[in-house]
């Protein structure tokens, strides 16, 4: 059996979706068990378990949601976390069987957004018993050295650390578009999962205001143009950003086969 622990947050335009792409492709039996918020609430039918309500962080609200999924499933079952907007785009019942053979836990590594070092839960397998042996937590805390030197940390931050420190290897899911429409945003991971990124937030990420950044250092001008130059390319990268957005979510929802023609 499979439990999968999911969070949409305000809207609802995922619910479907992510539905949809389990039931074709998940390959097992399974149940899904959500925290909802805003206009997804309105779903909570649709799914296993519902939590919702509280001003949790998306760490807690996974966190809490793995806590009700151990109190009724068998130690052996698998345990998936999976963003909203993230979803399998191929047959993933057989393919994480093979991966938790070998090591007990698989994750998506998001090794292009800076160098990125640990499990991300935009998608990761794992059973519940081992969840539970290792106190599975996806809080920040846990820091390190970005590839621009910074010092940083993110969710899955405390699960790196304590993985590291009990010595115990997981399979990381890694980037296989062999197209980029963006550099961290619409990323398909292992030829299994699609995520597609900023689904529940504007769509101006970390990577962008870097490009934005760098391309301001390059001009010249006063600190009143920079800045204001600075601004206009924010601005036109957001737009671009949605507009690829509003894109890709128009054909991921009438095309099963859309991956494989935007990004192979």
């Amino acid at each position: 059996m499979f439990h999968v622990a999911t969070v949409h947050w305000e809207t609802d335009r995922w619910v479907d979706v992510q539905l949809g792409y389990l039931e074709r492709h998940l390959g097992a039996p399974y149940r899904v068990y959500a925290y909802l918020d805003g206009a997804a609430a309105a779903h909570a039918e649709r799914f296993q378990l519902v939590l919702g309500g509280e001003k949790l962080t998306h760490a807690e609200k996974l966190n809490t949601l793995a806590d009700r999924i151990a109190g009724q499933a068998d130690p052996g079952d698998v345990l998936v976390f999976v963003d909203g907007d993230a979803f399998p785009v191929a047959r993933l019942a057989e393919p994480v069987a093979r991966m938790l053979a070998e090591r007990p836990l698989a994750a998506v590594r998001r090794a292009e957004n800076l160098g990125s070092p640990q499990p991300h839960p935009c998608f990761c397998a794992t059973t519940v018993g081992f969840w539970q042996e290792i106190g599975g937590d996806w809080s920040e805390g846990h820091r390190w050295q970005s590839t621009t030197g910074v010092w940083e940390t993110d969710v899955g931050a405390n699960l790196l650390r304590t993985l590291e420190q009990r010595g115990i290897g997981w399979t990381p899911l890694l980037r296989s578009n062999r197209r980029d429409l963006h550099p961290l945003l619409f990323g398909v991971y292992g030829d299994l999962v699609y995520h597609h990124g900023a689904g529940f937030r504007a769509p101006l990420t970390r990577a962008d205001r870097r490009w934005v950044q760098e391309r301001v250092e390059r001009m010249e001008g006063n600190e009143r143009q920079l800045s204001y130059k600075r601004r206009k390319l924010r601005e036109e990268r957001a737009a671009e950003n949605a507009r690829l957005d509003a894109e890709i979510y128009e054909r991921l929802r009438t095309d099963d086969d859309f991956w494989r023609k935007l990004f192979y």
